[in-house]
This record gives structure tokens, sequence and C-alpha cells, in this order.
């Protein structure tokens, strides 16, 4: 993975306007692909990722940050 494609875990939330919290939660859940966590900091496949989130919105997965 080239380093152009890999994205924070703020940058991903910046990406999507979803709250930091709920990403983490859901990278632990295993919901958004590509994750690695690199000294406890998240790193994603950026493409994978702001995918994976807008899958999760359009189903309804995202009420209220939840």
């Amino acid at each position: 993975m080239s380093k152009a494609n890999i994205i924070s875990l703020l940058g991903l939330a910046t990406a999507t306007k979803m709250p930091v919290g709920w990403l983490r939660k859901k990278a632990d859940e295993g919901a958004i692909p590509g994750v690695h966590i690199c000294d406890g900091d998240y790193r994603f496949s950026r493409r994978a990722a702001i995918k994976a989130v807008e899958r999760i919105v359009a189903k309804g997965g995202a009420k209220n940050g939840e």
C-alpha cells in the first residue's frame, strides 16, 4: 500500500464527516476494511474505508452517530 492510499482515523472522519468515536467503534467491529493499527493509531486503505462508511450510512447504520 503506497502512502497516497493510506488515511488516518482523523482524515477518515474529515473525509466522511462522521464522528471519530463512531468510526473507531466500526473499525473495531470489523465493519471498515483495510484497518491497520500502527502504534495505537488507526490507518485505513483510503478508497475502501470511505466506500465502507458510505455503505454503512446508506443502510441506515449511522443514526445519531451510533
